[in-house]
């Protein structure tokens, strides 16, 4: 395998979504807007994400792929938290 840059971001799960069952595992989410299923890593508490509050991580293979996903998962929210 060769060394690769990977990409990704750090997201706060909705209000009310409790994912301590999921710790260190990965969730699928479904962006139904887009039609698509997408995974998520959910850090340990005492992780670097998980001190600074968050609850997923999103991985992609580029900075181009990881900004379209994160502007499809806050269109998800804007419409879903409305």
């Amino acid at each position: 395998m060769q060394d690769e840059d990977i990409f990704g971001f750090a997201a706060k799960a909705s209000e009310g979504i409790d994912l301590s069952d999921k710790v260190g595992q990965f969730v699928s989410l479904t962006l139904v807007l887009q039609d698509k299923t997408v995974f998520a890593f959910v850090p340990e508490i005492a992780s670097t994400v998980g001190m600074q509050g968050f609850d997923l991580f999103f991985f992609s293979c580029s900075e181009d792929c990881a900004q379209s996903l994160k502007e499809a998962l806050d269109l998800e929210r804007d419409i879903y938290d409305e």
